[in-house]
């Protein structure tokens, strides 16, 4: 590769639409006199991103599962970082990432500690949800089987990464800071190595027009459900009910519900919601994240499961009810029990309503 070292660069890498805006925010609060380049793993996320905080903005090849397509993706994705060091040449690097068991993230950390000394790579995270705010632990034998099956994977594909474990404690890493929207949801002992700053949300302003937001959506007649993928983790039958419970529960308040789907949302799952329980499209890219237009939303109510955008939407404007239903009875396995046990406190300690059946 050759680096030529010449100066410092801030090198952040995003795959999912909220790391878009969170990496925008630290841009625009912390680096604005400094070089800042933002490689993004999916250019279906493009329309998230403003030019006008950062000096460069690349784009990747998305990689969410283990199969032969990802291995290439990373390997693509790899030789993107290889592009970004020859143009800036920099003498030490600090990466700014979500985590460090996205596949991704961990061949390019792996990848940049080849290169640079430990003094010359520092490693911060920024706020992707909850899994900043709660260790995550391997609840079952499976979950530890596919920690390793990853592991093991890319070693065989001749993939640079490193073993971790799931729990996020980031004391026992080289943390240099954490970005994040709640720092009163950290836990302190976790934190104690780090530098810890707090995000606000005024860069969304700068660019929601560019996603073609200019007015409200919604009404006081109105919920809006923010979609998550349990069908892929419990029974969707199971799943399906807590959702017809759901629209039975707001029956009374509201004449109409409408839906965000999630990012990976199938068009199956997107039928079942309009074609059998009546939820109406919003008019908004699934791919844009609804923090981006929090403060244009005039619903009576915005309600979820355990979705991160129930922390967030108060940060980003919105000022209606926001409500999390029905995760008791969505916790029907090991793991899903645990992650409630550890989401559904910090939505109440952010003054969410909870709502069990």
């Amino acid at each position: 590769m050759g680096v030529n070292h010449k100066s410092e660069l801030n090198l952040f890498c995003v795959h999912s639409p909220l790391q878009v805006v969170s990496a925008h925010c630290v841009s625009a609060q912390y680096f604005k006199e400094k070089r800042r380049v933002l490689f993004c793993e999916d250019r279906a996320y493009q329309r998230c991103t403003s030019d006008a905080y950062w000096d460069d903005i690349f784009f990747g090849l998305m990689t969410r599962s283990v199969t032969h397509n990802a291995a290439k993706n990373i390997r693509a994705n790899l030789a993107v970082i290889d592009e970004i060091l020859q143009k800036y040449q920099p003498r030490s690097i600090s990466l700014y990432v979500s985590e460090l068991q996205w596949m991704c993230n961990n061949a390019i950390y792996t990848y940049l500690a080849r290169y640079f000394t430990p003094g010359n790579l520092k490693l911060s995270f920024i706020d992707e949800g909850f899994h900043l705010y709660i260790d995550t632990p391997d609840y079952s034998i499976e979950l530890r089987r596919k920690r390793f099956l990853k592991y093991f994977w890319m070693r065989f594909h001749r993939l640079p990464c490193q073993l971790r474990s799931t729990i996020s404690t980031y004391k026992k890493e080289n943390v240099h800071a954490v970005y994040c929207y709640h720092p009163e949801l950290l836990e302190s002992e976790k934190y104690k190595n780090c530098h810890i700053c707090s995000l606000s949300n005024k860069v969304i302003g700068d660019y929601s027009t560019e996603i073609g937001v200019t007015e409200k959506f919604g009404d006081n007649d109105s919920a809006l459900f923010l979609s998550q993928p349990y069908y892929r983790h419990i029974p969707p039958r199971i799943f399906k009910n807590v959702l017809r419970q759901m629209k039975r529960n707001l029956s009374d308040d509201v004449k109409h519900i409408f839906y965000k789907p999630h990012p990976s949302d199938s068009e199956e799952w997107m039928a079942f919601l309009e074609q059998e329980l009546g939820f109406k499209p919003l008019p908004l890219s699934k791919d844009v994240p609804i923090e981006l237009v929090a403060r244009y939303l005039d619903f009576k109510c915005v309600v979820g499961i355990s979705s991160s955008a129930l922390l967030n939407l108060r940060k980003f404007g919105y000022t209606g009810d926001i409500i999390s239903f029905g995760a008791d009875a969505c916790s029907v396995t090991r793991e899903f029990i645990k992650i409630h046990e550890k989401n559904i406190p910090l939505l109440k300690k952010l003054g969410v309503v909870v709502v069990s059946i």
